[in-house]
């Protein structure tokens, strides 16, 4: 393979190169570097399309019919986790997905350098917090199903115990984007997969594929 003829600096040397010839500046045919024919570009922006919109205003219909007209007929704390899972699932369209789909819009990286660095920080946090949340609501319906017990009851105490369980979930999401922060990371747009990373996380990771690409 390619990696075993080269020496780690070396191997990362074109990695950077890679990246820094594909970067926000440079980057003119994202369906070139994607290699779609115009058929599947149409239906991978289709896709996306659907995603955003259905995802943004459905979740938004959701939580509104929640807060405003309490139309989800369930325990407090389980509502209190579907509404978190639910705020989740519009940050990750709001964060991965839009990006996305502004790119393949405009056929390269259009929302400049900053919305970058801060999708490239952000986009994994929702996804880490909500695997955290649909474990707890799991165990949580696990508890309640093995003990029989009602909890339409719920107490102010138990609530509170749920709502700072969430706060506390924060810290581990968020552990990806202080890293980066702390290794003061440039970000830089890869075309093959229409998101944002960071130099580090690619130097880690060692993503040789991107030079075979």
């Amino acid at each position: 393979s390619l990696k075993s003829h080269l020496a780690d600096g070396e191997v990362c040397r074109l990695i950077m190169k890679y990246v820094n010839d594909t970067s926000i500046e440079n980057v003119e045919d994202i369906i070139r570097e994607l290699g779609l024919s115009n058929t599947s570009y149409v239906l991978v922006l289709i896709l996306n399309l659907v995603i955003v919109v259905v995802g943004l205003f459905g979740n938004i219909f959701v939580l509104y019919s929640s807060l405003k007209h309490k139309a989800i007929k369930v325990d407090k704390i389980s509502l209190l986790l579907l509404e978190t899972l639910t705020m989740s699932d519009i940050a990750i369209i709001t964060l991965y997905f839009v990006p996305m789909l502004t790119t393949l819009c405009g056929k390269k990286w259009v929302l400049g350098s900053g919305m970058c660095f801060i999708t490239g920080v952000l986009a994994e946090v929702p996804f880490y917090f909500q695997i955290m949340v649909k474990t707890i609501i799991s165990c949580y319906r696990l508890w309640v199903c093995r003990s029989n017990r009602s909890v339409h009851g719920a107490g102010i105490g138990r609530i509170f115990m749920i709502k700072m369980g969430i706060l506390a979930l924060l810290v581990p999401s968020f552990s990806p984007a202080i890293v980066f922060f702390v290794h003061n990371s440039n970000f830089l747009f890869i075309p093959q997969i229409l998101r944002c990373l960071s130099a580090h996380h690619i130097r880690a990771y060692g993503s040789t594929q991107l030079i075979l690409i």
